[in-house]
């Protein structure tokens, strides 16, 4: 899988978190969208960023995006059982509620949350073009919640004029059953793509261990899921100077699960019949506009996500939690001169939050604005710098400044030294400010995250790269066990090193490396000391891919997680996968999961899948 490559038109990405795109095809090997909000060669943007295009995952032989990011550097995945348990996604260290995650230009982050997160268990990948995952502090481009980083979605585009169809129908384990179709069709001035995915499985238990005395097997009942999802996205060049554009999501999932204590969350009892019931939607639009002044866009978008949970049992509760998300934006790019860029811009942006139910009823809303300026220059032929200013205000706290500078020097045309330091922040949420348990004159959290990269071309095509990085978070709001209430009681550390290789072997093989170090550490508060939750010190994935006949290849992966909290043991599970040509647009595909049936927790009193086996077929027409 090639990380960090990219071929390919900016019309192709034109609804990413940067907005719009022009329609010119650009020949640029690698960019990235993420680094600087405008399009940057990934060795002149001086972030550690991961570049995965469509034919990355597809070739990936991943289940979900659960299991395509945990392969990669600097991200560490737990998830409460298998598909569509709750999966907590972490950068460097930095838990969940730290990193900002978008889809076409709109910002998922679970406002309906005790804290402001995704739950990364309830995203597939079925119909995605691009993924971006920028690491280290960005809050000076885009505000609080990016103090681990940013991960940047877009789907399905269409890379060609004309239309373009896939299809994608699999099945396998525990009656697993996924269909998708796709539809990207570009001509003159119109650009439009259209998703349909579904998915569903009886799954396996989510519970395993003891409860009430008694122990209960690994299989004693199957906890399943469905989920079903439309997107959708259309640009059009009105004129030669503006273009207009809307891109949506519709997605609804069901999943049931092991609860039964007074809160309905616990996992007591495998034979509760608990279940969780999504719904969430997501639009933007967006106008562009070229002039003598640069490129200026202006977006509005809005998210809105309900989650229903029904528990029957001895603890019988039914509770409704609403989260909305308004948001608009304004972003200009302008070239100075030769060599210099200026990014500008500002948005505003305002979190609902609204519970109903058995636990009682409770409804707030907080509101920020932020305004930004970053400067792109080259001051010489070999450096690249970056520079980035931005101030918000909240409705609660008051204004915050961040910051970001980093580089990227040409040592030669093989190495790139580059870096990077920047000031982040995180604003309480709606829950843990004005909640029962929550405080309303709670500040910011703030963050300093600091990293030093080298990045090594190979004379046969491969790349090797290694980052060392430390992100210090201060004030950080946990639940204070003494007052009951959400506090800020604690700092964290969290230091280590990346590493990522890319070498091809020979023209029909090739393997990847990747391998995170991460210490983290709890440094202020009651539990100083001791290390941050579910963050494993070491994690590896080796892969290989080859290319075995002309119609037939093959990929395999082996992935290591060791020295865990939490008591948790170390594991190794091996993934297979294999893809058979039937015609020039029709594959085979043969998936093995988990081949070892490693019987192994991510999360204490949670089941994880054993083996697997998935055959599909997909095509392009």
């Amino acid at each position: 899988m090639t990380k960090r490559h990219f071929l390919g038109t900016v019309a192709a990405l034109g609804l990413m978190a940067g907005g719009a795109a022009a329609q010119d095809i650009i020949n640029l090997e690698e960019v990235t969208f993420s680094a600087n909000l405008t399009e940057t060669e990934l060795p002149r943007s001086g972030a550690s960023v991961t570049v995965l295009t469509a034919a990355d995952i597809a070739e990936s032989g991943a289940t979900s995006l659960v299991d395509l990011l945990r392969r990669l550097p600097g991200i560490s995945i737990t998830q409460d059982g298998g598909m569509g348990g709750s999966g907590s996604l972490r950068l460097r260290g930095a838990e969940a509620r730290y990193t900002a995650i978008y889809i076409d230009g709109i910002r998922i982050d679970d406002p309906s949350g005790v804290q402001t997160q995704t739950d990364i268990g309830q995203l597939g990948l079925a119909n995605l073009g691009r993924i971006e995952i920028l690491r280290g502090s960005q809050s000076a481009l885009y505000g609080g919640s990016a103090v681990g980083g940013v991960i940047n979605i877009t789907s399905l585009r269409a890379e060609e004029d004309g239309l373009t169809q896939t299809l994608q129908a699999e099945g396998g384990s525990h009656a697993t059953a996924l269909l998708s179709y796709g539809l990207a069709y570009r001509q003159d001035r119109l650009e439009l793509s259209l998703g349909l995915s579904h998915v569903r499985t009886n799954g396996e238990t989510a519970f395993e261990g003891v409860s009430g005395g008694i122990v209960y097997a690994p299989n004693a009942e199957s906890d399943g899921y469905n989920r079903s999802k439309v997107n959708l996205a259309v640009r059009y060049q009105a004129t030669d100077m503006l273009a207009l554009g809307l891109a949506g999501f519709y997605q609804r999932s069901n999943s049931e699960y092991d609860a039964n204590d007074a809160f309905g969350f616990t996992s007591l009892d495998p034979n509760s019949d608990a279940e969780a019931r999504w719904r969430q939607l997501g639009l933007r639009a967006f106008a562009q506009l070229d002039s003598a002044f640069g490129t200026q866009e202006f977006g509005v978008s809005r998210y809105n996500v309900e989650r229903r949970y029904i528990v029957g049992g001895a603890f019988a509760s039914d509770n409704t939690y609403i989260g909305e998300r308004t948001r608009m934006d304004w972003k200009g790019i302008s070239d100075l001169s030769p060599g210099y860029t200026l990014v500008y811009g500002a948005d505003w942006e305002r979190e609902d939050y609204n519970q109903t139910g058995t636990f009682g009823g409770f409804r707030s809303d907080t509101s920020i604005a932020g305004a930004y300026a970053q400067l792109l220059g080259r001051p010489a032929d070999l450096l690249d710098v970056t520079a980035a200013v931005r101030y918000d205000d909240h409705s609660r706290f008051g204004g915050f400044l961040t910051g970001r500078l980093s580089f990227a020097y040409q040592v030669t045309d093989s190495l790139t030294l580059r870096g990077q330091v920047a000031r982040g922040f995180r604003a309480p949420s709606n829950f843990e400010l004005f909640s029962a348990f929550g405080d309303p004159t709670m500040d910011a959290e703030t963050s300093v995250s600091v990293e030093a990269g080298a990045d090594y071309r190979l004379a046969n095509g491969g790349t090797v790269s290694a980052t060392l990085f430390q992100v210090r978070i201060d004030g950080k709001i946990d639940y204070d066990t003494v007052t009951a209430r959400y506090a800020q009681i604690e700092a964290s550390r969290s230091r280590g090193v990346e590493l990522f290789a890319d070498i091809p072997i020979t023209d029909r093989a090739s393997v990847t490396l990747a391998y995170t170090y991460t210490d983290a550490n709890i440094t202020e508060g009651p539990s100083a000391g001791s290390r941050v939750e579910r963050v494993p010190r070491h994690n590896m994935t080796l892969g290989a891919d080859l290319q075995i006949l002309d119609r037939l290849s093959g990929s395999a992966s082996l992935t290591h997680v060791a020295d865990r909290t939490g008591g948790l043991a170390d594991y190794t599970t091996v993934d297979l996968g294999f893809r058979y040509g039937l015609t020039d647009t029709a594959d085979l595909t043969l998936r093995a999961t988990n081949l070892f049936d490693q019987d192994r927790q991510q999360v204490r009193g949670y089941k994880t899948p054993g083996r697997a086996f998935y055959l599909g077929l997909s095509s392009r027409f």
